[in-house]
């Protein structure tokens, strides 16, 4: 009886272990050469970014239309959701002085309220009529805002002009437009999602 009882409580034992074992997700600890083979990567990331700073500047061009304004807050609003690092700049072409002055402010209260890395940028021209070289006067082609307020944004605040500055050179461009939002952050090393044998794992100049 003592012999059958011994083996009913080794069998029970043997179903008890058995069943939390394969409802239990147990981790292998991770040897000590994996382990420093990380450590090293990591140390090596670290001193890329060191060597490498770069800046992140995020731009989309509008016009001073309210149906932009609208889609430029939520745009602003999706960058702050996913806390996009970097400076978030709208591009605005086109504008009156009134105009100007009540996007000022709503840009004044953007930043109070989401972040101090929204900018708004006005240009003087609205490229939305450039002088035509062929033509030889103004036409109308709303689509100029885009290039030319791009170029006017990189001359005059990133500095590339006949300057010849190369503060910026190494600085990343992200260009949107007003209707789009951002499911997650832009950035600009890989590493952690492309596979060890892919060369270039880091977006840097000339790239």
């Amino acid at each position: 009886a003592l012999i059958t009882v011994l083996v009913v409580l080794y069998a029970l034992f043997v179903l008890y272990t058995s069943f939390f074992t394969k409802r239990i997700n147990v981790r292998k600890p991770q040897s000590v050469q994996s382990m420093r083979i990380r450590q090293s990567k990591q140390v090596e990331r670290e001193k890329l970014r060191g060597s490498q700073q770069q800046e992140i500047h995020i731009l989309f061009s509008t016009s001073c239309s309210s149906s932009q304004d609208w889609q430029s807050y939520l745009l602003f609003h999706s960058m702050m959701h996913v806390q996009q690092t970097g400076n978030v700049t709208r591009l605005i072409s086109g504008c009156t002085p009134e105009e100007r002055a009540h996007q000022e402010e709503q840009m004044q209260e953007i930043q109070k309220s989401m972040s101090s890395r929204f900018n708004a940028y006005f240009t003087e021209l609205d490229f939305g009529k450039k002088f035509s070289m062929k033509q030889g006067d103004w036409h109308s082609f709303k689509y100029f805002n885009k290039p030319f307020s791009v170029l006017a944004y990189m001359q005059d605040v990133l500095g590339f002009s006949s300057s010849g500055s190369r503060k910026h050179e190494n600085d990343l461009i992200v260009l949107l437009d007003p209707d789009m939002i951002a499911l997650q952050s832009f950035v600009n090393d890989f590493t952690e999602f492309v596979p060890e044998s892919q060369e270039i794992k880091r977006v840097s100049h000339g790239h």
